[in-house]
């Protein structure tokens, strides 16, 4: 849609209408304006058609997504014992450890999306006459892939606000190293078709900083899991880095699509030049390789997003609101321990976070602090957001995440 050329003075100003018409509405669709200015001709800095400036709209048109109470869902298949939780339906399978409080395995379409390896959570058995020869240094059998509390991100240059800002605090209560301490677990048979899993876990760092999150998962006979979570962490002296999960996805789950805010990095105060849309990436061009290595790649207002392998099949994650997500070969951890890009070891697996919220960045490093509106202060919360398998066979991804 074009609008009439404006002939503005610098300093000057201007009303336009927008001719808007209504369009027939898609059920379950957000509608947004997007008016972008751009050069009528050729400048010396610039040829016609460059665009100058740009300003979104969120339109308040809506139309509600009618589920049929007909649709038919598949049975699933309930095993349990003192260790593992193992949920089978049409499509999917998804086990659940007791021991670590969360989801270790998740298959769908036969295909692995999140696997641990179970010496993560057990070890591994040395016999008696070997005992001699183990070697003091921690094996790395890899981390728990479901999805596991985080709170820690690599320290931003702003964060640390020439000794003043949070950063030192973080590594300090060491909040990367979180030890579970599964407090109940509990399973609940809905229908033939849904089963309802309830966890609480209280998670503490090294040096006693503590979030307790109760999590409720509901896995439908379709493969859905919903995750409803509420977190009630410890009040401290600082603000928290952020809120929310990490999951870890094997070897091959390259390709990102999501709707949100993009198509660069952007957070919770940097995010004004950023456009709600739909955009496709790689887990290689999220990652920025600032000179010192810090926190990077983060999405924010996102609706939901995908990760998908070769074959375009993988999982799919949706916000009941609003979420951040990132998707890197480095865990934050890693990003932390390197000075710079060169020194980081890139994981062969694919590292994502879904976070309720993150602190805002600020201008520490050379200026203020984040204004109080944007700090991550610790207390109650609540995060809710479903886990859904993906293959291009079910048609549409913003469809499907209806």
């Amino acid at each position: 849609m074009g609008l009439s050329p404006l002939n503005l003075a610098p300093g000057e100003s201007a009303t336009l209408k927008v001719p808007l018409e209504k369009p027939v509405l898609n059920p379950g669709s957000e509608y947004f304006l997007k008016v972008i200015f751009s050069l009528k001709t050729d400048e010396l800095w610039a040829k016609a058609g460059h665009e100058v400036a740009w300003e979104q709209f969120l339109v308040p048109w809506s139309a509600p997504v009618y589920k049929s109470s007909e649709e038919e869902v598949a049975d699933i298949m309930v095993q349990e014992n003192d260790s593992i939780l193992n949920i089978v339906g049409k499509n999917f399978e998804v086990i659940f450890n007791k021991k670590v409080g969360t989801i270790t395995d998740l298959t769908y379409f036969n295909t692995h999306v999140l696997k641990t390896n179970p010496k993560v959570i057990y070890g591994e058995p040395i016999a008696p006459d070997m005992i001699a020869f183990v070697t003091m240094k921690p094996q790395d059998y890899g981390m728990i892939a479901g999805p596991t509390l985080n709170i820690f991100r690599a320290p931003i240059d702003n964060d640390h606000s020439f000794g003043r800002g949070p950063a030192p605090k973080w590594r300090d209560a060491q909040l990367w190293n979180l030890s579970t301490e599964v407090i109940g677990f509990k399973t609940e048979k809905i229908s033939g078709s849904q089963v309802a899993v309830n966890v609480k876990i209280k998670s503490t760092a090294p040096k006693g900083y503590s979030v307790t999150t109760e999590s409720k998962y509901i896995v439908n006979g379709n493969g859905q899991i919903d995750v409803q979570n509420v977190f009630e962490s410890e009040k401290a002296g600082w603000s928290l880095p952020k809120i929310g999960f990490l999951m870890v996805l094997p070897e091959g789950y390259e390709n990102i699509e999501y709707f949100g805010a993009g198509p660069y990095e952007n957070y919770v105060d940097r995010k004004s030049g950023s456009a709600i849309s739909r955009y496709k990436t790689t887990v290689d061009d999220m990652f920025v390789p600032y000179i010192r290595t810090q926190d990077c790649g983060n999405r924010s207002d996102v609706r939901w997003v995908t990760v998908t392998n070769r074959t375009e099949t993988g999982i799919m994650v949706v916000a009941k609101d609003h979420m951040n997500f990132s998707a890197l070969h480095y865990t934050p951890l890693d990003l932390e321990i390197a000075n710079h890009p060169y020194e980081l070891k890139k994981r062969k697996e694919t590292i994502l976070t879904v976070d309720l919220a993150h602190n805002g960045l600020g201008g520490g490093s050379c200026g203020p602090p984040p204004l109080d509106c944007y700090l991550l202060n610790p207390g109650k919360a609540e995060f809710n957001y479903s886990i859904r398998p993906y293959t291009r066979l079910l048609g549409d991804k913003a469809n499907l995440a209806k």
